[in-house]
């Protein structure tokens, strides 16, 4: 599959490449400057790096290193990570399918080393004896030695090429499966008759066939269209039922063929199960712990699930004039929103205007100044590979120190990944002097945020925040490396923001040309919150229960356990739909055996909201919350972190309050 190992023209390249980065470097961080390679750059780049990290392999293998093994081993990872880092982003936002390919080429290479470099009995008994000075450096080395046992080093040499050949398919998979749906180019049309009920606006910008009908595809922006506003109920099931079914069969044969592979890297590794395996390093610790989390979710939610959904299907009935109505898949956004508005007064178009996306990150930028001593600026030099992606300098507010850089990528395009989330372009190390910098990516309408939009932006600056923030001594500790049960909770957390009044009434202040943020709507919304809970949680925990069935002990077809289960559920299975083919998180986004980790995360992140009160813009909460949680990314166990900033062990009452429908105040 590595095909960019080009020796002759190294020098010269590599020479382009550093002098194009001087060129390119925002002035805060000349050290490690940033620039967007070509593909054949990055060929040049990832071949480079790759014989270089196996030159210093070897060295610490024959203990050639300077002084400390841990500092030594940190240097030599954020060396690695300057080139395996960059591409992982590229190959998720990239323009230009040339780099997209190089990179994700480049991922593999990588992710095929490392496999290698923690199966080095060497270096492993190097970390087993190393002796750690304090909690961060034990932190650091725990770290490690978790990537050197899961890789297998424990193993006869025998097994142990059988881990690593398991570990490079299930790698290559997860690719394949990520690149099928990036690259469908599946595409429905629909007369304007059909789509009665969108927004003329949304319209305006659609794409015509030769009859002209409105083509759309499966961005964001076109799913929330289609099925929270189309009246027209049989445009909705088959636009929902080709979603579906992106995937194709070829997906459906990946998940299997992936379900097959970790159960044999697990029983290799000596466990029963590919859960059991990997949440050895989550919170949650083990399967039971997890089916037990899930067990008390839905004894809580299930009947209150049902119930909203007879909701919705006498609101389906009042609307059609059809007393005998059946509610289906399809019409549950759409319905929901329809009920939200006519008992609540809350009209996601009315919420669109009151939150135009530019003024409204605007105003992010200045909560999260004002909340956590922050001089957040444009970044006028870093480098932009689209025209719609912004960038951003962060800076201590009275240090006036430099802690890193952000970007924002927000809107659809073609050969982007669909998914919205957020990646480390590069993370901070303070033994090394490198600052972090960060790349949310979102699939927004232009023409506002609608209120899930509107909770996404919040949610993955979130995240932003938590690894632009960090300040941890090794790379291994930064920002998002956190346990994964663990890394919603700030995020999640920050969601609140968007709901808060003492929050909104800045709003008026980042965008003196707006229109106040209209605290009555707010007020509506918060309140409208409450209806859905039942059936928002009881799909989360049907997608969950369905990655612990594929991680279990005796993991079936992946297609028919979703049928078998779905099917259990109060709507049932739509026959023909393939969502399994369409589940990226747990193929590779990594929540394989880990799905449960949003709701574990919400269970603190509700939590630690609690320290703020009702003044959710408290600077001295918030400069706490910066100091104990988001600088330490990982340098401490999740329990030890929130336990120091609210002074008391975790509670999850919260939690169950709100997936009840019960939450009280905001």
């Amino acid at each position: 599959m590595q095909k960019i190992h080009v020796r002759n023209i190294v020098g010269v390249a590599a020479l382009a490449w550093l002098l194009s980065c001087l060129s390119l470097a925002g002035a805060a961080d000349v050290r490690r400057p940033v620039s967007i390679p070509s593909a054949g750059q990055l060929d040049v780049m990832c071949a480079t790096q790759l014989d270089t990290t196996r030159a210093r392999v070897k060295d610490f293998e024959e203990g050639r290193y300077d002084n400390d093994l841990l500092r030594s081993w940190n240097r030599m990872l954020v060396d690695l990570n300057s080139v395996w880092q960059p591409a992982s982003v590229w190959a998720a936002v990239s323009p230009d399918p040339d780099l997209r390919e190089s990179a994700r080429q480049c991922d593999l290479a990588f992710t095929s080393l490392f496999s290698r470099i923690t199966q080095s009995s060497p270096l492993y008994e190097q970390f087993k004896r190393y002796v750690p000075v304090d909690t961060i450096d034990r932190s650091a080395r725990e770290s490690i030695l978790l990537d050197f046992t899961g890789s297998g080093v424990n193993l006869p040499p025998e097994e142990r090429q059988k881990a690593l050949a398991l570990t490079d398919e299930i790698g290559r998979l997860q690719q394949q499966f990520e690149t099928t749906l990036r690259n469908d180019r599946t595409r429905l049309s629909f007369s304007a008759e059909e789509l009665r009920g969108v927004d003329p606006r949304f319209l305006a910008h659609q794409p015509r066939d030769a009859n002209g009908h409105y083509v759309f595809g499966f961005d964001n922006p076109e799913i929330d269209t289609i099925m929270d506003t189309a009246d027209n109920e049989a445009v909705r099931q088959r636009y929902s039922y080709a979603l579906s079914r992106r995937g194709g069969p070829e997906n459906l044969a990946v998940l299997n063929r992936i379900v097959v592979l970790r159960k044999q890297l697990a029983q290799l590794m000596g466990y029963a199960s590919f859960a059991d395996w990997e949440l050895r390093s989550h919170m949650a610790g083990s399967a039971d712990q997890v089916n037990g989390f899930l067990g008390e979710i839905k004894r809580r939610v299930d009947q209150l699930e049902r119930q909203e959904l007879d909701v919705l299907k006498q609101e389906k009935a009042r609307i059609t004039g059809i007393p005998t109505v059946q509610l289906g898949h399809w019409d549950v956004s759409y319905y929901k929103d329809h009920y939200i508005a006519s008992h609540y007064n809350v009209d996601q178009a009315e919420v669109r205007r009151q939150f135009p996306v530019e003024p409204t990150v605007d105003w992010l930028i200045l909560v999260l100044n004002r909340l956590y001593g922050l001089d957040i600026q444009s970044a006028v030099t870093l480098p932009l590979w689209h025209g719609d992606v912004k960038a951003y300098d962060v800076r201590d507010k009275v240090a006036g120190t430099y802690l890193g850089s952000f970007y924002l990528d927000l809107y659809p395009r073609e050969g982007k990944t669909r998914q919205d989330g957020t990646l480390v372009l590069r993370s901070g190390s303070s033994q090394e002097g490198v600052t972090p910098l960060a790349v949310m990516m979102a699939n927004f309408n232009r023409d506002g945020l609608n209120e899930e939009e509107f909770s996404v932006l919040f949610h993955e600056v979130g995240h932003v925040m938590h690894a632009v923030l960090s300040r941890t001594r090794y790379q291994v500790n930064a920002g998002l490396n956190v346990k994964s049960d663990f890394v919603d909770a700030s995020s999640q957390m920050f969601e609140e923001w968007g709901r808060r009044p003492e929050v909104l009434a800045l709003f008026k202040e980042a965008c003196p040309s707006c229109r106040p943020a209209d605290m009555a709507l707010i007020e509506r919304m918060n309140k409208a919150r409450q209806f859905g809970r039942g059936i928002e949680y009881g799909r989360q925990w049907l997608y969950a229960a369905y990655d612990m069935a594929l991680a279990g002990t005796a993991p079936a077809d992946a297609m028919e356990t979703w049928v078998t289960m779905e099917s259990r559920s109060p709507l049932g299975y739509t026959e023909g739909t393939q969502f399994p083919g369409i589940f990226e998180h747990i193929v590779g986004g990594g929540y394989a055996a880990g799905y449960y980790g949003y709701m574990w995360s919400q269970v603190l992140a509700l939590d630690m909201l609690s320290a703020f009160g009702r003044n959710a813009m408290n600077p001295a909460v918030g400069m706490r919350f910066r100091k104990r949680v988001l600088e330490k990314g990982g340098e401490l166990p999740p329990q030890e972190l929130v336990r120091s900033f609210l002074g008391r062990n975790s509670s999850p009452e919260a939690f169950f309050a709100e997936i009840a429908g019960q939450r009280t105040g905001h």
